[in-house]
């Protein structure tokens, strides 16, 4: 056991002592693994080929379940609908329209975008996960509502959600170190899980609120350069 994690820390810091310069940072190029030689694709862009194929039809109808039914969704629809919009009406897959936008050198740029909005994307699920773990833990350790707070207002965070911070990231990120191959398992359990919390709380929502209303029959209150800018707003 201790030879191997000796071994594991000399690899760790060999690892470490090549980021140490730029020519650290650059990956060597993957071939396809059916493409010819210099063709664009690799190992990521490949189809993924038939000993990886672990996810089935309601795998996958899971995944997009457990994602689209969840907070986050919820907070993104109800900030178009306050400011006038309804839903989309066109639907495009987003590397379709960057590369037939900008072609294939350019399209870097909107994935550059792109990459910057899902970094935001990832700090509001984080955001929201601090206040679900925060119930788990009240619910185990009650006292730990009497945590006195000693970070300063203006920081716009206090210790309770500070630790919650922390255990719900230390739960996160060992599964985001698996590859979505093996995941299956996780949004099996997920998706039975989240479809059942939330159509729970829609259910007392909407008894509370003596019924859902006339969500269903609006319409865009704005057009013109307003609607435009409460695109921008929305997606904000």
């Amino acid at each position: 056991m201790a030879t191997f994690l000796r071994s594991k820390a000399a690899a760790a810091k060999e690892q470490l002592r090549s980021k140490s310069s730029m020519s650290g940072w650059v990956l060597p190029k993957q071939e396809s693994s059916w493409a010819p030689a210099g063709t664009w694709t690799n190992a990521d862009l490949d189809i993924v080929p038939p000993s990886l194929r672990t996810w089935t039809s309601i795998t996958i109808l899971g995944y997009w379940m457990s994602d689209v039914v969840s907070v986050q969704s919820w907070t993104t629809g109800s900030s178009i609908l306050a400011v006038g919009l309804t839903w989309s009406p066109h639907h495009a897959s987003f590397p379709v329209l960057a590369r037939s936008s900008f072609g294939y050198y350019f399209s870097r740029f909107p994935i550059l975008v792109r990459l910057v909005t899902c970094l935001f994307w990832a700090a509001i699920t984080n955001y929201y996960g601090i206040f679900a773990m925060m119930q788990v833990i009240r619910s185990i350790w009650p006292q730990c509502l009497d945590m006195p707070n000693q970070i300063p207002e203006s920081i716009g965070i206090t210790s309770q959600e500070m630790v919650a911070y922390f255990v719900f990231w230390a739960i996160e990120t060992p599964l985001l170190l698996i590859p979505p191959y093996k995941l299956r398992w996780f949004f099996v359990i997920k998706v039975v899980m989240t479809t059942t919390t939330v159509l729970a709380t829609v259910i007392w929502i909407c008894v509370k609120a003596n019924g859902s209303g006339d969500i269903w029959k609006q319409t865009a209150t704005v057009s013109g350069a307003d609607k435009k800018l409460a695109d921008y707003v929305g997606i904000e």
